[in-house]
């Protein structure tokens, strides 16, 4: 059988800097090439090239430089990479910078300690998550989304608890019989799915009873989440999300294409 799993994965380029200026653990070498290319394997997504480079101190607006932006830039052509994943820290404008010069997503190491102190602090001080998703956290646009991170996080979970939101892991779903499989993905992430994509369901699914245990689809979950709350006001009342999608079930195409 054809393996369909490439086409359900981000594919990646990673980068990384090595510059005497920054401290030794903010430098890239290639074993931490290594180890973040394992954590992309590992998160479902597709290493499709690598660039490390020596610089005497990162660029302010690119941090690579413009000469080496234009050979990553020739890597996700080629490759047709969706994404580009740096092993250094970037700034938010850095970020922007290299999105609109790339083409492509682009991610740095980032600041999760600081999302993991909120958290630390609140379980602290014995918060309950009403309390934290009223939070007003800062943001600069347009460096970053209006709504935090964290804040969409502890939403999904007050969904899932107050039952707005039903959502199952795969291990979950397979371990139930009776579940009708369903793509509504942006594109078809399944192949061998009925495929639904969000703004095409304006009433009854063809062929599907509203009735029916329907599990929804798609790359991440968002799409999926979205449709469940549109096939609720047709007769849908027994959805489920899959939660994180097809891009943390790296095999999931192929294990359906079986049954």
């Amino acid at each position: 059988m054809q393996d369909t799993t490439k086409e359900i994965r981000d594919k990646v380029v990673l980068v990384g800097l090595n510059s005497p200026v920054l401290k030794q653990e903010e430098n890239a070498d290639e074993n931490t090439m290594e180890e973040l290319s394992a954590l992309v394997e590992t998160a479902g997504g597709e290493t499709v090239g690598i660039v490390l480079q020596n610089r005497p101190s990162p660029d302010p607006r690119t941090f690579i430089g413009e000469g080496k932006v234009a050979e990553v830039q020739l890597y996700c052509e080629n490759t047709g990479a969706t994404m580009v994943i740096f092993d250094n820290d970037l700034s938010p404008s850095q970020m922007r910078v290299l999105t609109q010069l790339l083409g492509v997503q682009v991610l740095g190491a980032g600041a999760v300690d600081k999302v993991v102190d909120v958290a630390v602090a609140a379980i602290a001080m014995k918060a309950a998550l009403s309390d934290l998703a009223n939070l007003d956290f800062a943001y600069a646009p347009p460096f970053s989304t209006a709504i935090h991170p964290f804040a969409t996080c502890l939403n999904v979970l007050l969904n899932k608890m107050s039952g707005a939101m039903k959502s199952l892991t795969w291990e979950q779903a397979r371990q139930e019989e009776g579940w009708v499989y369903v793509d509504v993905a942006k594109a078809p992430s399944v192949p061998g799915l009925p495929y639904y994509p969000v703004s095409a369901i304006k009433g009854p699914l063809e062929g599907i009873d509203p009735k029916a245990k329907v599990l929804l689809i798609c790359t991440r979950g968002r799409n999926s989440y979205m449709a469940q709350n549109r096939l609720r006001r047709y007769g849908y009342e027994n959805t489920a999300v899959l939660e994180g999608g097809t891009v943390f079930q790296p095999g999931l195409a192929e294990e359906l294409g079986q049954e």
